[in-house]
């Protein structure tokens, strides 16, 4: 135990009377002299002088000479005569008063022993001994007064004690200056304040105090290590970083921060983390967790959070890990109505999908096959299982698939895979889409746990297995299930602990099946289902034959045979019997087939065998037909030519004559055309009513007439010629395309179904609300979405997608059952019923109901009810009964007709509602093909309104059904199809031509002909013949108003027209063109003709997005609610002229381009029409011109008055005050006023001087366009084009505050993607393009936001749209807008951006609310504020992206051609093009064991290959190995090879590194490739006649790189290789790299061998150019790939075999031995004391045992421990015990409570020291304890108990460390109370302070300690501080006093100690 030290202060006074005698007997010495030795004077001092006043020490004092301060070290006792004395030994340190020199001369000096340094002491005496030490306290100063100079001196009263006050009374008194003693020093501000991140306090002078961070720091260098592991140059450059940036960074330690960390090297278990104590790594399980986000653990099991999952495997010692981050089930918990389906989106979400249900009543004919080989009883059920299932699945043909043919038919696939077909409609076999993420366990009949039904169908298909679900949930025997057994084949569901059976469930795949209760089932598992629910018996209902069950009431025999049931299958089966006698010649027949049979018995007999249907033709032999052709449809019998006259036995198949008339069949057509009299004729155009022909397609003549000319043969063999763009019918006759898709031949010859639709603009804006409740434009962008998504989407009511609710009938009621009484389902469910008369089914998401309709119609007054016919009204309670009984009424049933295209809501007994005119479907629900527009029914319209689609330029008949638009050919655009793009050609028979190459066909091939007729080729020429029949003239036909203007009788006039003069002529409405048309006469425009172009409603736009139209185009509609009269527009054509009108005659191919009306856009639609412009959306004439009767041009007016020129100036051309002249030929010219210029005086002079503007700004990175604050508080619209020459930059930023909080907006480039961000309070919304933009190319973009709404357009982009959270939707902006970048400092602005840079290119157009921000930019705008460094755009060397790799290109200033480029990290050179490897340059030094890795950021990253650390030098490794695994060095005889995985994750790029030793100067070190061929991609590393070659191929040429030096034969070499992209290099030990590169374009490495290694085998072939010539002979010490060590060989590696399995990789051949050689080989080792050799090269390192250290393990470890104190006390969490706290009465207040434990415990709680009554009040106290592990110090706020003991409070105040303490080690705490200040602290870390409210006033009383806990505490603490302390405790120091814990006060229990 050390010395006490116990030092005084003396004070030796001298008489001043006593000469100095001896001066040269004594050396002078210095003035101060330190005491350094440990010594306890006995008790010599006296105090009497200090109890008398300060007069008597003043007298004292004054008749002194010397006064010095001292120590005394020892006393004796002298006697000289009488007088007894004592002799002080007197250690000097300080002259207070006297002559120095004097002083010097009487020291004495003696030498300390321990370290032979002097020290000076002096003699003095005194005059008596007192016999006791009365009122002397044993430490203190003493005062020594003497009144003569001797040896020893002489004192005039003893040693007497003293304080700091004694000293300065001395002090006062030597001055002469009366004593005052100090104030009490005010309280300073900075005492009670706290600085964090290192800033110091100031005092500001009037009781404030200021926190400052250091501004200036030395230079010295005295690195130190910072907590965030950087280094800093002292501790003063820590502290000012740590300040500036509000970091909390302390000291780690002095000195460089180490780059090693121990836990690098450290593997955990599962759910363990690594954690660094003292430099030393350890593996801690979790302790506690909180509740947050679930997972699924690979168990199967969920788990509250990743802690949990932790916790629980590294408790159990389990291998769990996080296999999905969420629930294992999130449907488990999602229930989805009107039939949906929970299936899991792109981040695991559940999701209703798959609905609503089909219907269950399923009409006839509706089943489909799919393109799984599996039936459907209709489409929506093959949707719903398509969705169902995640699969593509399409319709491979309409009906079962045992109808037809199917491509699955001629496939066998392997057990349980699948048959599907392919894009192509090819037959191919898989095991289906991969399953969703999610864990429903199922147990196999394998015994093997799966996550689901669907993991285990897809396992069992790869693995070629027939595996069942033996049991659902987890295979094992603590599954109830696994000892049930269900019937039928259900599924076992453990419930509660007990086994439950559940009925199968099945699929809507239809696979009839007939059971042995003679049911027809829909498929097997059906069968099984109704069983299981009936509680059949199991094998009491079973299969008996595949099919419908069918009688032989079912079954008609063919041939006269007799059915009977056969009795195993139970399926009826024909039986013939005929028994036929030899035949005469005269019973020959002829049969339907065209064979002869010997007699009518053999006909039946063959017909009954064959089962077909064979019929008798005629009497006598087929051969009497031979030769005969029968004309007009008739068929030849027995030689002779018969009409057909009976055709009821014909199906119902209908066919298109040639009539353009439709037939119910091929015969009815053929007697048709037997009665027409020559030289008539007719034939089928095709099959299928003629309204769903296809325009585009030319009609393939099938004539029923015998075709005898040569030209007629011809014609008919080119009938089938079609147009180059038009899609081939014979290829696509029999693809049926779903969702809207249309069939064309594609450049490889096959039939594709491609989304060939061209909705309109925004012109034609009609939302409609789909099925997946979205908003699009039109039903055409939804039918579009839906083709391109493969989606059905069906229409919904619009307020779905406004996101209001929708109730059914609105406010309305809806109707009732009279039965029930309740409301009727008009849906889809079992109760479904019809809606009555009157009322229509309102469907919405939850429900369907009937509603009352609102019919506007009021009835005629004068009409009487049917109430008072004769008979009274019929049960429509309308129409009058013709007799009794309801006679003449139409049956009660609802027929439901459509209100809008049914005439009345009457059926006839069919069902068939009465349609208006181009209305079609049994409830005139639809329009017919070839018409649209049945919601304006009734708004000027009669019925649909003909699509009047150019036959020449449309795809197809048919249109867009709202808004009219046809489907264009390529390169025909317009909303009919009638202009071409290229304004130079013109829209003909053959598509887009150059009307100036047109001419007569030389050949059918070079025409195509429409509308029915049929080419034909004669002298001069080809030609299209009309054949088709006249039109029947009949009371029924309706007038209609073609295309061209005139009006026909009938529809089939107007195509009898069309057909013969091969004009582009289409219905265009119905009725006469002209309202008082007879036929040739002209009139005004019928209002309904489509001159009236399509509109739509404006309330018919969405509520959300209205305000993202574009105003000037919404608002500008056309007024319907005029009508047009017959005097407007004879007004309009009185008097006019009509120039270069022309007609076509009969014989001449009349071309029609545009007409007018048609919708447009812009002017330059409306371009091909001469006169015409674009206005109101639509094509119309200008003034001056009108329209021609065809509407196929605009005129010239020419008045009758005058025939002046027309005068250009009328129409004001000249801009800017500019004078307009006209010329001739109604030309102008402008002459410009002032400093203007141009055609029309728009532009102004470039002219300095006069202001000049920028009509296209150039960004360059920094210069930007400042803006007055964006007034965007409700919307925003942004319209920008531009172009950039980089991927990165701001194009708009506005915020609200400077520093980038609060609301803002901002469109920039990130990356490459356009991004538009706003945030109005509710966080930050972030709508992302979808694909990157183009440099250098020009883009328009769409910004627009409305409230929380927003949506971002990019070109021909789908629209991103997004919503932002929360409620709040106004954006506030007070702060100047900028474009292009913004000068500020605040890092937060450019993370609201989401990047740094400033926007490089230009902006051609940028419009902003309304105001165009790019017009004349430079002039005076009253939103632009300044622009900085904007320039005109003009040449940039940028403009050609010349930096790659990232980077980003400036051009530099005054030049048009330099630039420079700044290079991402890991790239160089002047454009970026070269790839950098960081490791190049051997930054981590050579050291065997260290390997250098690219690391995040692009750099190197230093590692030890063992695990060690990297040594304070940076380049070398520890010898500290922690983890080391012992493998072998293989070695290689030449015939032997290793073989090794196939290698992943090398596609792009890859480093190998391989360490080998040499015999031989070439072979091969390493090969892998993609194909055992000689051909593909490769890797190849060589030896080749001495030198290191690397090669490989990416599959567009090789590339060969060689070491710059040879090898060294028997010496370990070093190789690394690396590759990215094309680019690569090598490097042979410390050699200069090597590099070079393969040929392009590919740049993607595929590998699918092994990794040979020494050699290959004979069944691989190396690539011919991978330069494998020879095996390799030598050893390999480590491979590295990527910087993982590869595993190579062990006493454990198995042999190869001749085609080795991957699972049983790595493996070698018997040629690969261990090798022996040095540095570690056998009996070479280095390694002492059983170490083990780890060769490094040529090199070593060795693995000591424990006991032995060293480089060899040569020297054996000796652990010392020492002991510095007592054994700690032991706590069990029972015992405590009580101390005296031994703190210092003397200035306690000033200095507060201080306490240090020193402790250690694995518990996480209980009480570690508490001591009360700290304060004056009796309920201070302060306590510390452990709570969840970590320290918690608790104290009094004596304030808070007063004023919170109403409220109940907490009453006192507690502070926590950040660290926890329950690790078992050792552990130091301060805890600190002084004032308000509170402070806790944990061994060397950061303190935790907190302050009271009121100042803590120390008690003078002195009470217990308890250490470990207490007997009595106060309620309310926390639960933890009532238990014990469970631990040890080896120290306690109070106010720097240590407290003795062997001698607790009174101890009830034994104290015990640790060990």
């Amino acid at each position: 135990m050390k010395r006490q030290i116990y030092i005084f202060v003396l004070v030796l006074i001298f008489a001043t009377c006593t000469d100095l005698t001896k001066r040269d007997k004594f050396r002078k010495r210095n003035t101060i002299i330190k005491a350094n030795g440990n010594f306890t004077p006995r008790c010599p001092y006296d105090n009497t002088v200090l109890r008398h006043n300060n007069d008597t020490l003043r007298q004292l004092v004054v008749s002194s000479k010397y006064i010095f301060t001292g120590k005394i070290s020892s006393v004796q006792k002298r006697k000289r005569g009488k007088v007894k004395g004592s002799v002080f030994k007197v250690y000097i340190r300080r002259v207070l008063k006297g002559d120095v020199n004097f002083l010097s001369d009487i020291l004495n000096f003696e030498t300390r022993t321990f370290n032979s340094s002097n020290r000076a002491y002096i003699l003095a005496e005194s005059r008596s001994v007192k016999p006791r030490c009365a009122g002397v306290v044993r430490r203190g100063a003493a005062l020594f007064f003497s009144r003569e100079l001797s040896y020893p001196l002489k004192l005039l009263v003893d040693p007497i004690l003293s304080n700091i006050d004694t000293v300065r009374k001395i002090k006062s008194i030597i001055k002469d200056l009366h004593y005052q003693p100090r104030p009490p020093a005010p309280e300073e501000a900075c005492e009670k304040t706290f600085c964090r991140w290192g800033a110091e306090c100031v005092s500001l002078g009037d009781g404030r105090a200021h926190c400052a961070c250091p501004t200036t720091c030395p230079t010295s260098t005295a690195p130190v290590c910072s907590t965030a592991g950087r280094t800093y140059r002292n501790h003063c450059y820590l502290r000012k970083e740590a300040c500036e940036r509000r970091l909390n960074l302390r000291i780690k330690h002095e000195g460089e921060c180490e780059a090693g960390d121990p836990c690098t090297s450290v593997t955990c278990p599962t759910g363990a983390r690594c954690v660094s104590t003292y430099g030393q790594a350890e593996c801690r399980c979790p302790r506690s967790c909180q509740r947050r986000k679930p997972v699924c653990g690979t168990d199967g099991k969920e788990y509250l959070s990743t802690c949990h999952l932790d916790k629980h495997a590294c408790d159990n010692q389990l291998n769990v890990t996080i296999k999905y981050h969420g629930k294992c089930d999130p449907c488990s918990e999602h229930e989805c109505a009107d039939g949906g389906v929970c299936q899991l989106n792109e981040v695991r979400s559940p999701t209703c999908r798959c609905g609503p249900s089909c219907d269950l009543i399923v009409r006839p004919g509706s089943a489909v096959c799919g393109s799984d080989y599996k039936d459907y009883p209709s489409e929506c059920a093959l949707r719903r299982e398509s969705c169902r299932t995640r699969q593509q699945l399409t319709i491979a043909y309409r009906g079962e698939c045992a109808s037809a043919q199917h491509p699955c038919d001629s496939v066998k696939c392997g057990l349980r895979e699948l048959c599907t077909l392919d894009a192509r409609g090819v037959a191919v076999c898989g095991c289906g889409v991969e399953c969703e993420a999610i864990v429903r366990p199922v147990c196999g009949t394998d015994g093997r746990t799966y996550d689901s039904h669907c993991h285990l169908e897809r396992a069992a298909c790869l693995d070629n297995r027939d595996i069942r679900v033996a049991y659902a949930g987890p295979c094992g025997l603590e599954n109830p299930c696994a000892r049930a057994s269900c019937p039928w084949g259900g599924g076992c569901v453990a419930r509660h602990g007990a086994a439950q059976c559940a009925c199968p469930v099945c699929d809507a795949t239809l696979a009839p099946v007939c059971a042995t209760d003679h049911n027809t089932y829909g498929s097997e598992c059906k069968m099984r289902m109704h069983a299981c629910q009936e509680g059949i018996k199991e094998g009491e209902l079973r299969v008996l034959y595949n099919g419908s069950c069918q009688t032989c009431a079912d079954v008609t025999c063919q041939g006269g045979g007799d059915c009977v049931v056969d009795i195993e299958t139970g399926r009826p089966t024909c039986q013939c019997n005929h028994n036929c006698t030899e035949a005469q010649e005269s019973d020959v027949v002829c049969g339907s087939d065209g064979q002869t049979y010997p007699s009518q018995c053999e006909l039946d007999s063959t017909a009954c065998r064959e089962q077909s249907d064979l019929r008798f033709a005629y009497k006598g032999d087929c051969a009497l037909c031979d030769g005969v052709q029968c004309s007009f449809g008739a068929s030849c019998a027995a030689g002779e030519c018969i009409c057909p006259t009976d055709c009821t036995g014909s199906a119902r198949e209908p066919v298109c004559g040639s009539s353009m008339q439709t037939y119910p069949n091929e015969c009815e057509l053929q007697k048709a055309a037997c009665r027409l009299p020559p030289p008539g004729t007719l034939h089928v155009i095709f099959y299928g009513d003629c309204k769903d022909r296809l325009a585009v397609v030319p009609p393939i003549a099938m004539t029923t007439t015998a075709m005898t000319t040569t030209e007629a043969e011809e014609g008919s063999t080119n009938v089938a010629a079609t147009d180059g763009g038009a899609p081939d019918s014979a290829v696509c006759r029999d693809i049926r395309c779903d969702f809207g898709a249309s069939c064309e031949v594609g450049a490889d010859g096959y039939p594709r179904c491609s989304c060939l639709f061209e909705c309109p603009h925004d012109d034609e804006y009609f939302p409609v609300c789909a099925s997946d409740f979205r908003l699009y434009t039109s039903l055409c962008a939804m039918r579009k979405e839906g083709c391109q998504k493969q989606l059905e989407l069906r229409l919904r009511p619009l307020d779905l997608c406004k996101g209001m609710e929708v109730r059914p009938c609105g406010n309305n009621k809806a109707m009732l059952d009279p039965t029930t009484g309740l409301e009727i389902d008009c849906g889809n469910g079992p109760h479904r019923q019809d809606c009555p008369a009157g009322s229509y089914c309102h469907i919405t998401l939850t429900a369907a109901r009937c509603c009352p309709k609102n019919d506007s119609k009021v009835a005629d007054e004068k009409k009487s009810h049917c109430s008072e016919s004769t008979y009274g009204c019929c049960s429509d309670g309308s129409t009058p009964a013709t007799g009794p009984h309801e006679e003449g009424c139409v049956p009660s049933t609802s027929c439901g007709c459509n209100r809008l295209g049914s005439v009345r809501e009457q059926c006839d007994e069919s069902g068939q509602c009465s349609c208006r005119a181009g209305v079609g479907g049994l409830k005139c629900d639809r329009c017919e093909p070839g018409y649209w527009g049945l919601p304006r029914i009734g708004t000027g319209h009669a019925g649909c309104i003909p699509c009047g689609c150019s036959a020449f330029g449309s795809v197809r008949e048919d249109c867009e059904q709202m808004t009219g638009r046809c489907v264009c050919r390529t390169g025909v655009q317009g909303q009919k199809c009638t202009v071409c793009a290229d304004h130079r050609r013109r829209l003909g028979p053959n598509g887009c031509s150059d009307p100036e190459t047109g001419g007569v066909a030389s050949s059918c091939s070079e025409l195509s002909c429409y509308f029915g007729a049929v080419c034909t080729e004669r002298t001069g020429g080809a030609l299209c013949e009309c054949t088709a029949a006249p039109c029947p003239d009949s009371d029924m036909n309706m007038l209609v108003c073609g295309s061209d203007g005139k009006t026909y009788e009938s529809e089939c006039h107007l195509k009898l027209q069309a057909c013969r003069t091969q004009e582009d002529i289409v219905v265009q409405a119905f009725g006469p063109c002209k309202l008082n048309e007879l036929a040739g006469t002209a009139g005004p425009l019928r209002p309904s003709s489509p001159i009236q172009f399509t509109q739509q409603d404006d309330g018919a736009a969405s509520k959300s997005t209205r305000h993202l139209l574009n105003p000037d185009k919404y608002y500008n509609k056309y007024d319907w609610t005029k009508k047009e009269t017959s005097s407007d527009f004879d007004s309009i054509l009185t008097g006019q002229k009509f120039k270069g009108s022309q007609t076509a005659t009969t014989a001449t191919v009349g071309a029609v381009g545009a007409l007018l009306g048609d919708l447009c856009a812009e002017d330059a639609e409306c371009s091909a029409l001469a006169g015409a412009y674009c206005a109101r959306g639509g094509c119309v004439c200008r003034r001056g011109f009108t329209p021609t009767l065809n509407r196929k041009a605009c005129v010239e007016q020419i008045t009758q008055e005058t025939t002046e020129e027309y005068s250009a100036c009328l129409s004001e051309p000249c801009y800017n005050l500019g004078t307009c002249i006209d010329l001739p030929g109604s030309t102008y010219t402008c002459l410009c006023a002032g400093p203007y210029t141009g055609n029309n005086c728009e532009s102004l002079v470039k002219d300095e001087l006069l202001n000049a503007y920028i009509e296209t700004p150039s960004f360059d990175g920094s210069s930007y366009i400042r803006l007055k604050p964006l007034k965007a508080y409700n919307k925003l619209n942004i319209d920008i084009e531009f172009k950039a020459f980089s991927e990165n930059g701001v194009i708009l930023y506005n915020q609200q505050k400077a520093d980038g909080t609060g609301d803002f907006v901002s469109l920039a480039l990130v990356n490459g993607y356009l991004e538009f961000r706003y945030n109005l309070g509710n966080g930050v919304l972030v709508l992302t393009s979808l694909e990157k933009i183009s440099m250098n190319e020009y883009h328009k973009v769409s910004a627009k936001r409305y409230h929380r709404d927003g949506i971002l357009s990019v070109d021909d982009m789908e629209d991103v749209v997004g919503q932002s959270m929360g409620h709040l939707k106004a954006l506030d902006l007070a702060e100047d807008a900028y474009v292009g970048s913004i000068p500020t400092n605040y890092s937060r602005v450019f993370d609201n951006i989401g990047t740094r840079s400033g926007f490089l290119g230009c902006v051609k157009y940028l419009r902003i609310i309304r105001h165009q921000v790019t017009k004349k930019l430079g002039r005076p705008d009253s939103l632009v504020i300044a622009i900085e460094n904007v320039r005109e755009c003009q040449s940039n060397p940028c403009m050609s992206i010349p930096c790659t790799n990232g980077g980003t290109c400036k051009s530099i200033e005054g030049s048009v051609t330099e630039y420079t480029c700044s290079c991402p990290i890991g790239f160089q050179g002047a454009n970026c093009d070269e790839r950098l490897d960081p490791c190049e340059s051997n930054p981590c030094g050579y050291d065997e064991g260290l390997l250098c890795d690219i690391g995040s950021d692009g750099g190197h990253v230093c590692r030890c290959l063992f695990g060690g650390e990297i040594g304070s030098n940076g380049n070398t490794c520890s010898n500290d190995v922690t983890v080391i695994q012992e493998t072998w060095s293989p070695q290689f005889n030449g015939t032997s090879y290793i073989e090794l995985p196939p290698l992943e994750g090398l596609g792009k790029a890859f480093r190998i590194e391989i360490w080998f030793l040499t015999n031989r100067f070439s072979g091969m070190l390493l090969y892998t490739g993609q194909s055992n061929k000689a051909k593909g991609d490769f890797i190849a590393i060589n030896l080749v006649n001495g030198y290191l070659q690397f090669r490989y191929n990416l599959g567009s040429g090789i590339a060969n790189i060689t070491s710059p030096v040879p090898i060294t034969k028997g010496r370990w070499h070093r190789a690394r290789v690396s590759r990215a992209g094309r680019h690569g290099s090598l490097q042979l030990d410390h050699h200069p790299t090597q590099k070079g590169h393969s040929l392009p374009p590919l740049t993607h490495l595929e590998l699918t061998l092994p990794l040979f290694i020494g050699s290959l085998p004979a069944y691989i072939r190396p690539h011919k150019m991978s330069g494998v010539t020879s095996s390799f002979i030598g050893a390999l010490q480590q491979v590295f790939v990527n910087g993982n060590p590869l595993t190579l060989y062990s006493a454990d590696t198995t042999k190869c075999s001749m085609i080795q399995d991957e699972e049983h990789l790595p493996c070698a051949t018997t040629g690969v031995t261990k090798y022996t050689g040095p540095p570690c080989g056998d009996g070479l080792t280095p390694c002492k004391n059983n170490g083990t050799c780890i060769p490094l090269l040529n090199e070593y390192k060795c693995i000591c045992h424990d006991g032995y250290q060293g480089r060899n393990c040569e020297i054996e470890k000796v652990n010392v421990e020492m002991l510095n104190e007592r054994s700690p006390v032991n706590f069990d969490g029972n015992n405590y015990f009580s101390y005296r706290s031994r703190t210092s009465r003397r200035n306690s207040g000033a200095r507060g409570i201080r306490y240090e434990i020193k402790f250690r415990t694995y518990n996480d709680s209980g009480l570690l020291m508490w001591r009360r009554k700290i304060g004056v009040r009796p309920r201070d106290f302060i306590g510390l304890g452990l709570s969840d592990g970590k320290l918690q110090l608790i104290y009094t706020d004596t304030d808070s108990k007063d004023m919170n003991s109403a409220t109940h409070e907490d009453w006192f105040q507690s502070l926590e460390s950040k660290k926890r303490v329950d690790d078992g080690r050792w552990h130091t705490a301060t805890i600190r109370r002084r004032k308000r200040l509170a402070m806790l602290q944990v061994d060397d870390l950061p303190p935790v302070r907190g302050y009271s409210q009121s100042l803590l006033v120390p008690s003078k009383s002195n009470p217990k300690l308890w250490i470990g806990g207490s007997p009595t505490l106060p309620l309310g603490l926390p639960a933890a501080l009532y238990s014990g302390l469970r631990g040890c405790v080896a120290s306690v120091k109070g106010n720097g006093r240590h407290i003795d814990l062997n001698s607790p006060i009174r101890p009830t229990t034994v104290l015990r100690h640790c060990n």
